[in-house]
């Protein structure tokens, strides 16, 4: 298992809806679990998972764990894009790692504060 380090950032909301885009890439297989304020909001696959207006977000943080591993006998690189839509600007963090072994997961982290 590895754990590479927990990215944090932020993320400029505006007037509008905020969504969080989970893109697990090399054809990997992978889960993850949204907090908002401590609370799950999302689990599993997430695609446009709507985290809510950017007044309800101004000042809040999520926490997001997603784990991938690796299934796909051709690569052991493994890679997660977050994406967040309806801010100021459109947000793309991209996170890879290379696993030592076939079937090794990797768990990776990020944590977003909202502001305006």
């Amino acid at each position: 298992m590895k754990f590479p380090p927990i990215l944090t950032t932020t993320y400029t909301v505006g007037t509008g809806d905020v969504f969080l885009t989970i893109v697990v890439g090399e054809a990997q297989l992978g889960s993850s679990v949204v907090k908002l304020g401590g609370k799950e909001i999302g689990r599993g696959e997430i695609k446009e998972l709507k985290l809510g207006t950017g007044s309800q977000l101004a000042g809040k943080k999520i926490s997001v764990k997603t784990v991938v591993t690796d299934t796909n006998d051709k690569t052991n690189h493994t890679s997660v894009r977050y994406a967040l839509t309806g801010g100021v600007a459109e947000a793309r963090h991209d996170l890879s790692i290379d696993v030592d072994q076939e079937g090794e997961s990797v768990i990776y982290r990020i944590e977003i504060e909202f502001v305006e």
